[in-house]
């Protein structure tokens, strides 16, 4: 079982660098989204070991979008608050970092001028997607969307999130192996 690292200290400050970013993409790919108040935070964590942990192995989540409760959006004046951690965004491409940027601000919405936050409209294992092929209506639309696209990442000493799949699941214990027949 690999041992958790120890957060020191968590910094957050807020970046003009992604909300320039998101804000692009606001305005190319999201109008809903133009009248809405987003706080921009990039949060960087230091690791107890005095070698930095590659982000690939802390466990740390790439990104994240809050939607605000009314007293937010009454005291700090903002519908959504995006943060992103510092640790990953200095190792991703420009480009993934786009993505990332966008990726959270898929996830919010204005309906009726108040914040929503949208579920994905996926959700898989790439074990799954190996082994069962795109079974269902939304990994199917995923294989058609992505069969074109995987031409992001070409850098190989580009970090990838996930690149350390297949992994075995940590956080269950009696698993079984289903067969699905496929060989």
């Amino acid at each position: 079982m690999r041992r958790a690292k120890r957060v020191l200290e968590t910094i957050r400050v807020k970046s003009e660098e992604l909300e320039a970013i998101g804000d692009n993409l606001i305005a190319d790919l999201s109008p809903n989204l133009t009248n809405a108040n987003i706080e921009w935070i990039m949060e960087t964590r230091q690791y107890q070991d005095t070698a930095k942990p590659a982000v690939t192995k802390t466990g740390e989540k790439m990104g994240s979008a809050k939607k605000a409760g009314p007293i937010d959006r009454m005291l700090h004046r903002w519908d959504f608050r995006i943060t992103i951690s510092g640790n990953w965004w200095a190792v991703l491409s420009d480009e993934q970092k786009k993505a990332l940027v966008y990726h959270e601000l898929c996830h919010c919405y204005m309906k009726d001028g108040k914040p929503t936050l949208v579920k994905h409209e996926f959700e898989g294992f790439l074990s799954e997607l190996r082994h069962c092929g795109a079974w269902a209506a939304d990994l199917k639309a995923v294989q058609e969307i992505l069969a074109p696209q995987l031409k992001l990442v070409e850098d190989e000493e580009v970090p990838v999130a996930g690149a350390d799949y297949p992994r075995q699941p940590e956080t269950v214990e009696n698993s079984a192996t289903i067969d699905f027949g496929t060989g």
